[in-house]
């Protein structure tokens, strides 16, 4: 029996989260909720819309109801040490974070939006491409002097002239501007993405997807990475910043959130003090890996 089909078959018994399921095969949480988010794509399972600690419970249709009383009865536990997930405090300030961070997101989508139609109005200029005119090189053998000379001596040929070389066409003006306006577009790839792409490459992976931004400093990846217990589909975040902080573990978050993907975010910098707690709360999805070489 794989790994998927274990899987099915304890949360297709009754409700679960994904380290209630962790703990019986013995899998990493994220390992064992990267399994179950591919039994929801393949209409298996169901997700409830409220979440514990950033993650749903996964149930087998007919279970809803089930479902969302263990939803209600997590979220009425005191949080401790020994719950599956931790229960977030409702605030005003934890509100208004959330209000920032849902307007950061719309910033961010609406320069996005702005970005892609500023790409689509720039047109290729049109360029005349220069004839390139290479004259023949005639090269004739001249005919030795023959001069009689009293004592008959041998004419002595002229050395042959040297063959001029023709140079190899350069790159046309068309093909520069070109080019040119590429690298405007897309900007220069990072050698963080470089990187990234390379380790991928190393472990096997299957590039399915991928997307460059912020002019080639950033990338978002989809890929499937081999591993012990089969193929796994990921989102692979990679962003070329010296220190990582809780704004980008909170952005890799909300795209694997809507992507339905678990997320590795690759990064030459460190992970900043204030993110390594925030990144305990959200393991389940996201995993942080550092570029180094």
């Amino acid at each position: 029996m794989s790994r998927l089909d274990e899987v099915y078959n304890i949360a297709k018994q009754q409700p679960i989260l994904p380290i209630e399921i962790a703990s019986k095969i013995g899998l990493d949480s994220f390992m064992t909720k990267a399994f179950l988010d591919q039994l929801v794509e393949a209409g298996k399972l169901k997700i409830t819309a409220e979440k514990i600690g950033g993650v749903s419970v996964y149930f087998a249709a007919g279970q809803e109801l089930v479902a969302d009383s263990k939803i209600k009865k997590l979220l009425g536990i005191k949080s401790t040490a020994r719950t599956f997930a931790a229960v977030v405090p409702q605030s005003p300030a934890l509100e208004q974070k959330r209000a920032e961070f849902k307007a950061r997101l719309e910033e961010i989508e609406k320069r996005e939006d702005e970005l892609k139609k500023s790409k689509a109005g720039i047109s290729k200029p049109r360029a005349a491409r220069p004839r390139l005119e290479i004259a023949k090189a005639k090269t004739e053998i001249p005919k030795p002097k023959i001069e009689i000379l009293a004592k008959k001596e041998e004419p002595k040929p002229e050395e042959p002239k040297e063959i001029p070389k023709v140079e190899e066409p350069k790159q046309s003006i068309e093909e520069q501007v070109v080019s040119a306006v590429k690298k405007l577009i897309t900007g220069t790839v990072n050698p963080a993405i470089e990187l990234t792409l390379t380790q991928l490459n190393s472990a096997g992976a299957e590039i399915l997807s991928k997307e460059i931004t912020k002019r080639g400093k950033e990338a978002s990846i989809v890929a499937k990475i081999p591993s012990s217990i089969g193929p796994l589909q990921f989102l692979v975040i990679v962003q070329s910043k010296k220190s990582i902080n809780k704004n980008d573990l909170s952005l890799a978050y909300a795209a694997g959130v809507e992507k339905k993907l678990p997320v590795l975010l690759y990064s030459p910098g460190k992970l900043a003090k204030p993110a390594q707690n925030y990144l305990e709360t959200i393991s389940g999805v996201v995993k942080f890996k550092q570029l180094v070489g």
